[in-house]
């Protein structure tokens, strides 16, 4: 009797395991595809989604001020890049290529990540790598509202209207 306990035990001991790792594994699938995946929005018709570009795309379009002034043109005075930007890609770059150092691009290299095999006991690694790349979301996500608030506003909403008086 005391045999078929122990095994028992065993048995729960390996299931809890490879719960782990397949809750690590879906975890950083979901972290991945959230960082580097195109993401729908609703249209405002209500029928069909407007596809975004993914959020590492936006971080690198974000580097050169891609969109930032709205126009092509940019002052000479101004710094070519944004800086919490270049920070922010240069990070993600670097991580990613130590976590895999194939060749390719980051994006590439993340998904790669979520195809290969692990052990059970590489379930709390994935947990880390998949919370630093959350981080690494939340951190574009405060990028993108960042850009937003400061945006210049058009020269037209400075002035005042004619027939407003002057406040």
């Amino acid at each position: 009797m005391a045999v078929t306990a122990r095994k028992r035990t065993r048995s729960r001991k390996a299931s809890y395991a490879d719960g782990a790792l397949t809750l690590a594994l879906d975890g950083l699938h979901a972290a991945v595809g959230t960082l580097c995946n195109q993401r729908p929005i609703p249209k405002a018709s209500g029928s069909g989604y407007h596809w975004l570009d993914s959020r590492y795309t936006q971080l690198c379009d974000g580097v050169g001020g891609a969109t930032i002034s709205g126009h092509g043109r940019h002052s000479a005075s101004l710094i070519p890049a944004q800086i919490d930007y270049l920070k922010l890609k240069i990070l993600v770059d670097t991580r990613t290529q130590a976590l895999n150092p194939h060749p390719g691009e980051t994006p590439a290299r993340l998904h790669e990540l979520t195809q290969l095999r692990y052990r059970p006991q590489d379930a709390e690694g994935l947990d880390a790598v998949a919370n630093e790349i959350v981080g690494w979301v939340r951190a574009v996500d405060d990028l993108m509202a960042t850009k937003t608030a400061l945006s210049p506003r058009p020269v037209s909403a400075l002035r005042p209207h004619p027939r407003l008086p002057a406040v």
